[in-house]
């Protein structure tokens, strides 16, 4: 059980990344497909809501409770999140339209091309990336070489080598 502090903190974090994948971790032949997804709501219990594309499969083939992960993560943001948990597919029009903090237009979509799922979080991770301390310029060493050496080194690449490599 996620504690208020920790519910309100994994909250704020997905809500500033809203994008993640899904992937379903069951064991069984008919899985849904792995796809990118958006966060519509957290709920007080830590449960993340989302919409998938409707498989074109009967969704009653698909086993409505499974194991699966949902990877946050947002270009330019100093962290990333994972998430494990047991995903619900709900379907039923009832059951969609008691979901408190779940906005009217949502649950219109759920009972169309899209499939309403709910992640209850058993792991989460949280990844802060690091900053570079410093760029580091790699810098290479200046070669001077006066005007005359330069043109006696062309002289010698265009009289000995170049015959050589021709000859072959």
């Amino acid at each position: 059980m996620l504690t208020q502090p920790k519910v309100v903190f994994l909250q704020e974090k997905i809500m500033e990344l809203q994008q993640a994948l899904f992937f379903d971790l069951c064991s069984s032949v008919l899985k849904l497909p792995t796809s990118v997804i958006n966060a519509l709501h957290v709920d007080d219990l830590g449960q993340v809501w989302f919409f998938i594309n409707r498989p074109l499969q009967n969704i009653n083939e698909f086993e409505h409770e499974f194991r699966a992960r949902l990877d946050f993560y947002k270009k330019g943001k100093s962290f990333y999140l994972h998430l494990t948990g047991k995903a619900c597919i709900v379907s039923d029009p009832e059951e969609i339209n008691s979901i408190i903090g779940l906005d009217d237009t949502y649950k219109r979509q759920a009972n169309g091309r899209v499939i309403l799922v709910k992640l209850k979080t058993n792991k989460i991770n949280y990844f802060p990336l690091r900053t570079p301390l410093a760029s580091v310029k790699e810098e290479r060493p200046k070669v001077h070489l006066q005007p005359s050496a330069f043109i006696k080194t062309l002289q010698y690449i265009v009289k000995d080598i170049i015959p050589v490599f021709q000859s072959h």
